[in-house]
């Protein structure tokens, strides 16, 4: 955040201001012009906001939320707000990568004070937006303007601030469990809230439930890429697939559709060494297993629980980069794979996309203990572990990737 805090971030703020003043002066708060100005100008204002001293002087239980403001904040759309960040993609290629939460308890403490200061920095710049749709009132169109002024404040900031309320309620009783600490106090996991690579987050081993919002979001998040890097090969009725890491369990309903096609039900096995993510694979494939053509391990991709020549197709959708030992699970997966069977991974991120949330990833691996590959290593690893005929797709405008090879 450095960054934020400098010369030119400073210049850049200044000039903005003086746009945004330029453009009420000239063609008024009711233009389209001054108000996109303005919402740029507090967007970009966020990250430059102090809040570390405005919160050792204000004490943590003034951030308190009731239970009636829960309430009221569902009433007002927070919830529906909050889904469709995660939906957009928002969170997780903008605001998980920015905050650096390491999914562990010791890290609760760190998220509800980034909760806290994110409250403060778009209250304010909620405040600019009102106290400038209040000054438009006394100017030419007066409603015109107010709403030109405010409107974009409360999407850009005032709903900010309730979905932190909400999210600062589901942490209040695990906060308190721990202890709550002096309010004026900032706690040691605050002070060092950047986790080391060998910690677990919830992307890589969901758990509890932070882990079971994660796997509802990987589930919508996820489905389109799966359905891009599916077309890569081939997914014949009868065939016996294996989808490595498979988190919420969608990916696995895809392949049994795709495998279950005609008069020769095929069978997909999902695993996962993550015990959220088995329970949460399972309630979604719930039919399917009880018929017996989907089932699901709970086991790590460098010690699959089956027999050699297993399987015509495995899968792996964003999942390989958090692998411990790449080599040793490509080894596994050649292992279990039929002669003639197939590997492919998906992600929607690699080393050297031009996408922003490869480039974030890129930046956070060696807090978050990802292994970011380029398309060129990708080839390496698999031909490496004895993969014949491999080949590799990418979409650098999107960070896409898929890296497929044959036994």
């Amino acid at each position: 955040m450095a960054v934020y805090q400098g010369i030119g971030f400073r210049v850049f703020l200044a000039m903005m201001a003086v746009s945004a003043a330029v453009c009420w002066r000239n063609v008024g708060p009711s233009s389209g012009w001054t108000g996109w100005t303005v919402a740029w100008f507090t967007a970009s204002l966020v990250p430059a906001i102090p809040t570390g001293p405005i919160l050792r002087r204000v004490p943590r239980r003034w951030f308190r939320v009731s239970a009636f403001e829960r309430v009221l904040l569902l009433m007002l759309g927070a919830g529906a707000f909050a889904w469709l960040l995660d939906a957009s993609g928002w969170n997780r290629r903008v605001v998980e990568p920015l905050r650096g939460f390491s999914g562990t308890k010791g890290g609760l403490a760190w998220l509800e004070q980034s909760a806290r200061s994110s409250v403060v920095a778009h209250g304010a710049c909620f405040a600019i937006h009102a106290l400038l749709a209040v000054a438009a009132l006394y100017a030419r169109h007066p409603w015109r303007g107010a709403l030109m002024m405010l409107l974009p404040g409360v999407a850009l900031h005032l709903y900010p601030v309730l979905v932190q309320r909400l999210l600062m309620y589901r942490l209040q009783p695990l906060l308190d469990q721990q202890g709550a600490y002096h309010p004026g106090e900032i706690p040691a996991a605050v002070a060092r809230p950047r986790k080391t690579p060998t910690q677990e987050t919830q992307c890589q081993k969901p758990t509890g439930f932070f882990g079971r919002v994660t796997l509802r979001r990987m589930n919508a998040s996820h489905s389109k890429l799966t359905d891009w890097g599916l077309t890569h090969v081939r997914v014949e009725p009868g065939f016996a697939v294996l989808d490595v890491g498979c988190g919420g369990g969608r990916t696995v309903c895809k392949l049994a559709a795709m495998a279950g096609k005609g008069d020769r039900p095929g069978k997909v096995d999902g695993i996962d060494f993550s015990e959220e993510s088995v329970a949460a694979s399972r309630r979604y494939n719930a039919q399917a297993v009880q018929t017996g053509r989907v089932e699901i391990f709970l086991a790590g991709v460098e010690n699959l629980p089956f027999v050699e020549c297993t399987y015509d197709l495995v899968t792996g959708v964003e999942t390989h980069f958090w692998w411990a030992d790449i080599a040793a699970a490509l080894r596994e997966i050649r292992r279990v794979l039929k002669p003639g069977g197939t590997l492919v991974l998906i992600a929607e991120v690699y080393k050297g996309a031009d996408a922003l949330a490869s480039r974030l990833c890129e930046r956070a691996a060696p807090v978050t203990g990802m292994k970011m590959l380029t398309p060129d290593e990708h080839r390496e690893a698999l031909a490496a572990a004895g993969f014949a005929d491999v080949q590799i797709d990418a979409i650098a405008k999107k960070g896409w990737i898929t890296a497929q090879g044959r036994k």
